[in-house]
């Protein structure tokens, strides 16, 4: 899925901030809580610990990290899937 994603909370700031916004990002429903994040040229892995479906996007609690790499921060983002059909 595509869409837009932006940063809630973070507990490792120097990693990823609040309000960190990705536009145009794509994730890759890889698992039942195991997700890759596919940003410009950036993979992230997404531990999805909670989802809460609102109105017309999804908040997830988790634990993000780039791929093949140590850093990481516990989060939680909100995404919003770009809309592919317009209903009237």
């Amino acid at each position: 899925m595509q869409g837009k994603i932006r940063i809630l909370e973070s507990d490792n700031e120097e990693f990823v901030k609040e309000k960190k916004l990705f536009n145009d990002a794509n994730i890759h429903f890889s698992g039942h809580n195991s997700h890759i994040i596919t940003h410009k040229k950036e993979n992230y892995h997404l531990q999805i610990d909670f989802i809460t479906v609102e109105a017309e996007s999804l908040q997830f609690e988790g634990e993000l990290k780039l791929l093949n790499e140590e850093k990481s921060s516990n989060v939680v983002l909100r995404f919003t899937p770009t809309p592919f059909l317009k209903m009237n």
